[in-house]
């Protein structure tokens, strides 16, 4: 099945919207991960913020299939956590922590749409 760019679009815009709701007061409360080694660096969060679409995506094919289960985005979650060697808690904490930044953030994303771009025509080009 080929996933279009447009679907791609799609699932960045959901999931930038999903990351950047939030109460900015709450925002602006967040202090510095600690300890430092709990940070999740750039390039590695990037990766994990790139999976996390693909998974995303994935779970909407399901749906869009007639397979939805409760439990599925669960396990995909568990999944992908276990493969970066992080828990729930941590990611979001990290998630937290690079949204004070929102330009910083926003390059962030542009890489994560880059990767999903160049990935989709090496696809593509596969086929």
């Amino acid at each position: 099945m080929r996933i279009s760019f447009r679907f791609w679009m799609m699932v960045f815009l959901a999931g930038t919207l999903l990351f950047s709701c939030g109460d900015p007061k709450v925002i602006k409360e967040i202090h510095p991960i600690t300890p430092s080694d709990s940070l999740i660096p750039r390039e590695k969060m990037i990766q994990l913020l790139r999976d996390a679409h693909i998974l995303e995506a994935a779970l909407v094919l399901k749906r869009n299939e007639g397979n939805e289960q409760t439990n599925l985005a669960g396990e995909y979650y568990q999944g992908l956590f276990k493969k970066y060697g992080i828990s729930r808690e941590r990611y979001e904490a990290n998630l937290q922590f690079y949204r004070q930044d929102p330009e910083g953030f926003g390059k962030m994303y542009e890489e994560v749409v880059r990767e999903l771009t160049n990935r989709q025509k090496s696809n593509n080009q596969g086929k």
